[in-house]
Parts: C-alpha cells; structure tokens; sequence
C-alpha cells in the first residue's frame, strides 16, 4: 500500500516537473512577428460611408469604395446627374 502512494507522488512530481518546463519554454519563445500588425490608414466608402483599411478599398478618381457594385453604382448616379 505505501508503494502505490509514493509511485503516484513521484508521478505527480514528474508531471508538475513536465508541465512547468513546458511553460518555461512557451514563455521564452521570441513573438511570431506575423502576429504583429502594422497600422493602415482608414479610407470612407464614398458611396455608403462605411469606413475600411485603405489596401482593401477600391479607388476611381480619388474617391474610395468599399466594394466594385458601389464604385458601378456611385458611376451611374453620376453619370445620371450631369
């Protein structure tokens, strides 16, 4: 009976032992620079207004839009008032 209870204390020291060298090691790991993001300037939709990083907007005449139909719908009421 003592021997069962010092096996199982002695593999629950090894487990601690396991588990905080495991931490260590997660925390010493220099940070995935691709995680890190670089700030991008915000761009408004000019049709809807809606506000959206700047590379990810689509440009006509320096005027911003968030998505092709309304860049083509933005030409039309254009195109309709002159």
């Amino acid at each position: 009976m003592g021997i069962r209870y010092l096996l199982i204390i002695i593999g629950i020291w090894v487990l601690s032992i396991v588990i905080r060298k495991a931490l260590r090691q997660r925390n010493r790991r220099p940070p995935d620079p691709t995680h890190q993001r670089q700030p991008v300037d915000m761009v408004r939709c000019n049709h809807c207004g809606t506000h959206l990083p700047a590379p990810e907007a689509r440009q006509k005449d320096g005027k911003f839009y968030c998505s092709r139909e309304h860049l083509l719908a933005d030409s039309k009421e254009n195109s309709t008032d002159t």
